[in-house]
């Protein structure tokens, strides 16, 4: 299995965050009652969000690859959490958007946002 993110590409820590998908399924009555129960049985999938700044032509063209040879969130791949070091089997949840680090620049670019949904 494939390892996140590529060798030689570190990513930013201010972007990382952890979420949960909310397991609950729920219907509203009439009579202003709220019916709910668990989705499935399992613990619910945690959803990571990561990014990177600051990234060379060759190091952007190194994560493009990388998310098309997933068909995007279509394959599954193992992500290390930077914070507790914990892998985790992931798929994308969205897509990558570049932008560049500077105006005017098309030498240095950033990614924001890039949602890993556990397996």
């Amino acid at each position: 299995m494939s390892e996140f993110p590529p060798s030689g590409i570190i990513e930013d820590g201010k972007f990382l965050g952890v979420s949960q998908n909310d397991p609950v399924q729920s219907h509203s009555t009439d009579g202003g009652y709220k019916i709910t129960r668990p989705r499935y049985t399992r613990l619910p999938r945690k959803v990571f969000t990561t990014g990177f700044t600051d990234l060379s032509q060759a190091q952007r063209v190194t994560l493009q690859s990388f998310y098309d040879s997933k068909r995007g969130g279509s394959d599954s791949f193992t992500w290390t959490d930077g914070t507790s070091g914990t892998e985790y089997t992931v798929r994308f949840g969205s897509e990558l958007i570049f932008k560049r680090a500077m105006p005017g620049s098309d030498h240095r670019w950033n990614t924001e946002q890039i949602t890993l949904e556990e397996e």
